[in-house]
């Protein structure tokens, strides 16, 4: 299968994924950009900005039929003899799988993750990207904050939320916003874009697609 990329996720939404649980992902905008007044598609990855700068265009990291690869988290467990293949094990659910271990990658001590996530060709999950939009992250829907796999009947992944969205989920009932505001603040606050800066992001839609396996 030819692929266009990848699509890097942590242990539950790569599993979210996998479940059908996940449709969607916003990923911001590097570098941002200002004072966008309005966006105009114009051809495949690219978009006209208009702005009080000027005209200016900015290309998305994918387009509509573009195959990504998802990239997560996963253990060397071992190797074959002449170590051309590995054994890993993927965080999300503990499943084990022999792939190959191309010659451009450093080789992984046993028990240890591989950096930055699993390789291409230990890739277990495809997505095909449906569309690909500019939007601001606060501009997020319920209905969308459940496309990106977050759970709404509580808070996100046995870790805590704080005060401020557990009352908010009471309030209305859903948790899936502010599921969606923790996770995306433990991602990319540190890095200056978190929720209150309200950065501009791309919002892909996908939907899973099958491979075949080696």
């Amino acid at each position: 299968m030819t692929t266009h990329g990848y699509l890097s996720l942590t242990p539950p939404l790569a599993l979210a994924v996998m479940e059908g649980r996940k449709t969607q992902t916003m990923r911001p905008m590097t570098p941002q950009v200002p004072d966008v007044s309005r966006w105009q598609h114009w051809t495949d990855r690219d978009w006209y900005t208009w702005s009080p700068l000027g005209m200016g265009v900015v290309r998305a990291p994918c387009a509509p039929d573009d195959v990504l690869w998802v990239r997560e988290p996963a253990m060397v467990m071992g190797y074959t003899p002449r170590g051309t293949r590995v054994t890993v094990q993927y965080d999300a659910d503990g499943v084990t799988r022999e792939v190959p271990w191309p010659e451009r990658l450093r080789p992984v001590e046993l028990g240890h993750r591989i950096p930055n996530g699993c390789h291409r060709e230990a890739a277990r999950t495809y997505v095909r990207v449906l569309s690909v939009e500019p939007r601001r992250v606060q501009s997020i829907t319920e209905a969308e904050a459940r496309a990106e796999g977050m759970p709404w009947g509580g808070p996100s992944f046995d870790v805590g939320l704080p005060d401020e969205d557990l009352e908010a989920g009471g309030v209305t009932g859903s948790w899936a916003i502010p599921n969606f505001r923790h996770t995306w603040d433990s991602l990319y606050r540190a890095k200056g874009l978190g929720w209150d800066a309200n950065p501009w992001v791309w919002m892909v839609r996908f939907e899973r697609v099958e491979a075949d396996r080696e």
